[in-house]
């Protein structure tokens, strides 16, 4: 049950950057086609397994109760940079904090960006620039923790689904005031599932 919600958690705050860019996608009424959305989530699940496989390797070479103590101490720093961030963006409205900031100006540009073809349509290598975009935040908090021992098959599991349904339900929600709420503070959210997901690896 432990390992179940650890994979739960970390692929759910993995995955909130794709619930924002799909309601910055869903604001600017541009489409995200079923195959676009299936590859962003292979390519963001094939990643996070290199990243956690990578976390399993360094894992074999520290001293027992090590692993969890770096990874959630790791985690937790992650953590606080994703709500830090959130909050020097909704008080600041900075542009420079990434793709979580939230903010419409942001998300437009973001969006405006993926689609360089200006065709309306997410298409095939638009989601693959859109994946690579979002795998890089992941690979970070994706290592620290598998040295944890976050189960990978679940992980994979989890964050394969998150991101098929967060990217979709993100776009539907685009265009009403709630998926707008939601995306300002998805940073946030994330960083406190990953504090979340800290301390159940440092007392497991």
């Amino acid at each position: 049950m432990i390992h179940l919600l650890a994979a739960a958690l970390f692929s759910i705050s993995a995955n909130l950057d794709n619930f924002v860019v799909g309601v910055a996608f869903g604001i600017q009424n541009i489409k995200i086609p079923r195959r676009s959305n299936l590859l962003v989530a292979v390519m963001t699940s094939i990643c996070t397994f290199a990243a956690m496989r990578i976390g399993q390797m360094i894992q074999v070479f520290l001293p027992s109760r090590f692993p969890n103590y770096i990874g959630a101490g790791t985690l937790t720093l992650l953590a606080f940079y994703y709500i830090i961030k959130s909050i020097h963006a909704l008080r600041f409205r900075d542009s420079s904090a990434g793709i979580t900031s939230g903010q419409p100006s942001d998300l437009q540009e973001y969006t405006e960006a993926s689609d360089f073809n200006h065709n309306q349509t997410l298409d095939t290598k638009e989601a693959v620039v859109l994946a690579v975009g979002l795998i890089l935040n992941n690979v970070g908090s994706g290592i620290a923790a598998s040295i944890t021992g976050v189960s990978i098959f679940l992980t994979i599991i989890f964050t394969f689904l998150c991101s098929l349904l967060f990217l979709r339900a993100g776009a539907h929600l685009g265009l009403c005031v709630l998926g707008k709420v939601l995306g300002k503070y998805a940073s946030l959210a994330s960083g406190i599932l990953l504090i979340a997901l800290a301390l159940i690896e440092w007392f497991n």
